[in-house]
Parts: C-alpha cells; structure tokens; sequence
C-alpha cells in the first residue's frame, strides 16, 4: 500500500503546512482549521477503517465530520472501460522493489514515498481532461453517500477534504499543437486557479457540504508559488468570479 492510501498520512501531512501555505477564505473557515490543526485533532476520532461507519473522522466536540478523498491527473479509462493509473503502477512497482530489497525491513519505522515516473509523453500520461473528470467522478461519488453521513452524525457540519496530486496547469492564450510542447519553447499562457474554476467547483456547489478543504502540495511553478498548498472554502459563502477555462488550451507545466 502507498503512503497515501492512508488518510491519516494525509492528514498528518497537511497539518505540517506552514500557515503561510493556508488560505481561510472567510472567519469561519478559520475555525475549521483552527479545529483540526495543532493539538486540536486530538479531538477527532479516526473512522477511516472498513468497519467503521462513515465518514473517515469526526469530532464530538466540534460536531464536525470530515470525508478524505485522493485525485489526481493521470487516472483515467482506457479502451476496455478499465481505470488506469500509469504513474501509481510504476510507483507500486518500485515499493515493490525495495520490500524485495529488504530496506524497508532495515528500517521499520520509516515512512516510505515513491516518485514514479511512467516514462510517457506528457498528455499519455496526465492532462487537464482526465484531472476534470477525476475530480467529478470522486466527489460525486461521495456527495451520493452524504444521507448516510449524516445518519451516522446527524446535526454536524461535513468537510470534504480532497488531496489533489496533479501538476500545475495554465491555459495558453492560443490552441497549443505537439509542436509547441517542446522543452525551452515559449508560450503566452495563464495560470490556472483550481479553486475558481468554475467545472469543478460546480460538481460541489449545492450540495450539503459545508466546507472543501483543497490540498494541492505538487503544484509547482515560479508563478503558481503566489497560491497557497491548502484552500478551504465555505460552500454556503462561495466567491463569485468563477472561471470558465477553455479545455483544449489547457496545458500542464510538466512537458
């Protein structure tokens, strides 16, 4: 299993931001943090397990719930209608390779975390079409569990928290052809805000999500290092310049 298949690893990740890396985007957003960082998540009780009843953490204190949830650029269904992931297969091969080795032995209390590369051409291996599509996919399939949350925890505020594991995206000002996607190759293009973008926040809008907890730590770029890793949005106060990008310019700054 890789590291992040746990989502207590994930959790454990995200409360190590900095706080210049959040962004609270109103007061009560503040207090969601607030609740989950430091000595608070004490607090919460992990009911992450196949046995336990949904969603993956609550907290009786807060009379909050929160649902964990993985997305990224690469997966996608090929020809037979099967999900493939290239990068998570190469990167449970090299896993693989050193429990084999016995270096993961050598040290057992070590944290693992593997960085494959698939060896593909950039749009085989992860673009802005797929990281939509596994964006709706997965949140749509856990708003339909929602009734079932609040069953379990009825009266308290739910929090999607959502670990996205793509790359930075712009749109270029023009179509882009293979030709322009040559490594040293200039393009006019602006940066995309993934939590503006009007495609996704759509799939959420409406729903009976509280608050999104949007955790983007692999977004790299000299211009995207002005956003932060972390946005938490509160769905009942949402901000009103939703962007509409074009997806055919949509391109990934890993060429």
């Amino acid at each position: 299993m890789g590291h992040f298949d746990n989502e207590n690893n994930i959790i454990e990740y995200f409360r190590c931001l900095d706080d210049k890396d959040l962004w609270p985007l109103n007061t009560d957003c503040v207090e969601i943090l607030e609740c989950i960082r430091e000595d608070n998540w004490r607090k919460w009780k992990d009911s992450s397990g196949k046995s336990d009843l949904p969603p993956d953490f609550y907290s009786e204190e807060y009379s909050v719930m929160m649902d964990v949830m993985r997305i990224d650029d690469h997966t996608h269904k090929n020809k037979k209608g099967k999900k493939v992931n290239h990068t998570y297969a190469k990167e449970s091969m090299m896993m693989k390779e050193l429990k084999d080795s016995g270096w993961i032995d050598l040290i057992p209390k070590g944290k693992f975390i593997t960085n494959g590369d698939s060896g593909l051409q950039t749009k085989e291996d992860h673009n802005y079409t797929w990281y939509k599509k596994n964006f709706i996919d997965v949140l749509s399939k856990h708003i339909s569990k929602i009734d079932n949350y609040k069953k379990n925890h009825p009266g308290y505020k739910l929090v999607f928290f959502v670990f996205d594991e793509s790359s930075t995206y712009f749109e270029s000002l023009n179509v882009v052809s293979e030709k322009d996607m040559v490594v040293g190759n200039k393009l006019s293009a602006k940066p995309h805000i993934h939590f503006l973008d009007k495609s996704f926040i759509d799939v959420i809008k409406g729903s009976e999500v509280d608050y999104l907890i949007w955790f983007t730590p692999f977004k790299k770029d000299e211009i995207y290092s002005e956003f932060p890793k972390a946005v938490i949005l509160d769905l009942s106060d949402l901000p009103d310049a939703l962007i509409e990008y074009t997806e055919i310019r949509m391109i990934s700054n890993e060429v």
